[in-house]
């Protein structure tokens, strides 16, 4: 009867993608500085390594589906409840009371053209999908 070591297998994170381009030693040296938006990484030699970017416009179209999909308010209510008797006022010359519900109404339908907006105003942004490029009309 022979006793064999046991050995564990265990996932090793890959490191192929960040050695690809890098030399080891530049990497061994790299400094991170912790700033207050995000952490910059300096190499010693290299300069400042890129972080990730998006292409442009996708950014916007993300915020356009997100602010689409969701319930929420863009503007507080005093403040748009505020604006409305503001130009209600400019507008008629005199002031304006406004039911709870009419200007709940009046601030989602805001929201819902303005989020529309972002979309029709940018139709020359691509939706990136698998590198194919969907022009909205």
């Amino acid at each position: 009867y022979e006793k064999r070591s046991v050995s564990k297998e265990t996932a090793r994170k890959s490191t192929y993608g960040k050695l690809r381009g890098l030399n080891a030693t530049i990497l061994a040296k790299k400094q991170v500085l912790n700033t207050s938006r995000r952490t910059v990484r300096i190499a010693s030699r290299i300069g400042v390594i890129k972080h990730h970017r998006y292409r442009p416009g996708t950014v916007t179209l993300q915020e356009a589906r997100r602010y689409q999909k969701s319930t929420e308010l863009l503007i507080r209510k005093p403040p748009f409840q505020k604006l409305v008797r503001e130009i209600a006022a400019a507008f008629w010359g005199h002031e304006f009371r406004f039911q709870a519900v009419a200007v709940e109404a009046l601030q989602l339908h805001v929201k819902n053209t303005n989020t529309a907006k972002f979309i029709l105003t940018y139709p020359f942004l691509p939706a990136q999908q698998n590198d194919n490029l969907t022009r909205f009309n």
